[in-house]
């Protein structure tokens, strides 16, 4: 049994969906879905649930208080909700007898099987978990105050040993850490989970979480991770729309018609794309796009890595 877990709110219902459908296919292993759900609709709940077939695979339901979130730092100009600090609670929320779970983000689709992935060790920490494009920037770890050589891992896939998050509490350092230094805080729990793990973490593949800027032609990965880059864009067993998400109008991501095949087959396949941009960016792209079917601007490539 995989046990998986996901945190949303009732705007992120679709993509988990999606991500619901696309384990199930790519698995056999039976799976238990744990969802921390913030306001999600019993509507939307019981469409999630109906992508199970409830033998093999079910899903279990977390209602969360939104007083416990409602303090968190969050972006203003993200396109994350509270939601995303859900998961500091798992030790809290999942049951005590749930040792190991694998979390997952909801921008996320998986394309092969889960069970390489499920049974890596990590009795001796807390997460494994695959490095984020920002291990490149030197600032983070000034803010974070750690050193580089550990690195500045994405949280939106982690294998997480929950026995040892118990043992350390760290839903109790996690939010200390919170209180002590919001002013720090960017990347919301991301930060703070490399904050307070950084030496605790099993360094894995980029396979694992093949993030939008694992594709750029230019990627900072390939310097020290080519083999590893090759093998996240032919063979990824998860992708992570990181950016711009496939169920936006803007999506250039070479894999965005995995994301698009998968939707057709859940309650959600009549959805229309939405605009990732807003304000002004979302006028400049609208304007560029009528000038290139109007020939006046030639279209550019995108700058992703084909296949």
């Amino acid at each position: 049994m995989i046990h998986i877990l996901c945190c949303i709110d009732n705007n992120y219902c679709m993509p988990l969906g999606v991500l619901i459908k696309s384990i199930i296919l790519k698995n056999t292993t039976p799976i238990t879905f744990h969802i921390m759900a913030n306001n999600v609709q019993s509507s939307n709940k019981n469409l999630l649930s109906s992508l199970t077939d409830h033998i093999t695979s079910h899903i279990i339901f977390y209602d969360i208080n939104e007083d416990l979130l409602k303090s968190m730092p969050i972006r203003e100009t993200g396109y994350l909700s509270i939601a995303t600090y859900m998961r500091i609670f798992a030790q809290k929320i999942l049951p005590d007898n749930l040792n190991k779970i694998l979390y997952l983000d909801c921008d996320i689709l998986v394309n092969k099987s889960l069970d390489e992935l499920w049974n890596i060790d990590i009795d001796d920490f807390s997460i494994a978990s695959v490095l984020d494009v920002i291990t490149f920037n030197e600032d983070v770890y000034k803010r974070l105050n750690y050193n580089k050589n550990e690195g500045y891992f994405n949280a939106g896939v982690l294998l997480i040993n929950l026995k040892k998050w118990r043992k350390i509490n760290l839903l109790k350092q996690a939010l200390d850490y919170i209180q002590s230094n919001r002013q720090q805080i960017i990347n919301e729990d991301q930060d703070v989970l490399n904050a307070l793990l950084h030496k605790d973490k099993k360094l894995i593949p980029l396979k694992f979480n093949a993030t939008y800027s694992v594709f750029e032609k230019q990627s900072l990965f390939l310097k020290d991770y080519n083999e590893e880059v090759e093998e996240a864009i032919y063979k990824p067993i998860i992708i992570h729309f990181t950016y711009i998400k496939p169920w936006n109008k803007e999506c250039s991501h070479p894999y965005q018609y995995l994301f698009e095949e998968i939707l057709k087959t859940t309650p959600w396949k009549n959805n229309k794309k939405t605009y990732f941009f807003k304000g002004k960016k979302k006028i400049i792209y609208i304007a560029k796009q009528w000038l290139i079917k109007l020939h006046i601007k030639p279209s550019k490539k995108s700058y992703l890595r084909q296949l």
